[in-house]
């Protein structure tokens, strides 16, 4: 998870820079298509060669030739989801900044932690006050409050970062551990993603998705699972085209018995994480 200071030190301006060589990636991968496709496809589509052997070349040369093409549509999305992954960023980093300001206005400073310090010192003239009990909790009440604003801050900063990882992990096709583990090359063959997107968002209602599917086939999540799933619901919380998304992706029916599925693992089957899945359950709110 990011820590109050990685917020307030990152630099993204580099996510900008890298969306930029992305785009201009793509734009060799399309001269390079163009140039495959006239000198080297050319031979088994020219009509001159005939055959078998013609065939099964074109069918090959044509392949690759896809590979360029698919490869320039997965470097634009990539770009793509930089500069959705700067603008969220940029956002959410800067109301952190706006919190700090508003400890800062209200007589407090905020420390590596993020957490707001009230000097107490202040409060050393009325020591003798009869009041002056009430004073330092009053004190240590707007400290407790003011932390609490700046982790939620940073948390929906990590929330955001974390599905900025999903969508480029997705978008590149980076398998998972297991998927790696599933592959008879061993994870080293790698074809380019001409289905990628530049959606931040489309990718983690697809996870969320995958999530409820399984949750309505009668399975149950892990911690980490449910934790992810929680965490795609938090970072779009108030995010319409997420949240249609999702739920048009579901359907009428099954997003009903979605909702009673967390209900009933809540209240029912398992009642050791009803918080989460009752939280879980605000998306159809």
């Amino acid at each position: 998870m990011l820590t109050y200071q990685d917020v307030v030190t990152i630099k993204l301006g580099v996510l900008t820079t890298a969306a930029t060589d992305w785009d201009d990636m793509a734009d060799g991968f399309k001269d390079l298509e163009t140039l495959y496709a006239a000198k080297v496809e050319s031979v088994a589509t020219d009509g001159i060669w005939h055959g078998v052997s013609q065939a099964a070349a074109a069918v090959q040369l044509g392949a690759t030739r896809q590979q360029f093409a698919d490869a320039q549509t997965e470097a634009r999305a990539i770009a793509s989801l930089l500069r959705d992954a700067y603008q969220q960023l940029a956002k959410l980093i800067g109301y952190v900044n706006d919190v700090v300001e508003r400890v800062k206005a209200d007589e407090m400073s905020v420390n590596s932690q993020g957490e707001a310090v009230y000097d107490f010192r202040k409060l050393t003239p009325m020591r003798h006050d009869e009041d002056y009990p009430k004073y330092v909790s009053k004190a240590k009440d707007a400290e407790a409050a003011w932390t609490k604003k700046i982790k939620e801050a940073v948390q929906a900063v990590d929330d955001a970062d974390q599905g900025v990882k999903l969508a480029l992990d997705e978008a590149a096709g980076v398998k998972s551990w297991f998927e790696r583990a599933l592959d008879p090359f061993g994870g080293q063959a790698h074809t380019f993603n001409g289905s990628a997107v530049g959606d931040i968002e489309v990718y983690e209602a697809r996870e969320a998705k995958q999530y409820a599917d399984r949750l309505l086939h009668g399975e149950k999540l892990t911690a980490d699972e449910r934790a992810e799933m929680d965490r795609d619901f938090r970072d779009n919380a108030h995010n319409k085209a997420f949240s249609q998304t999702f739920l048009d992706s579901l359907g009428p029916e099954d997003t009903l018995k979605l909702s009673n599925r967390f209900n009933d693992l809540a209240y029912n089957e398992d009642t050791t994480h009803q918080t989460q899945y009752l939280g879980l359950g605000r998306v159809f709110k």
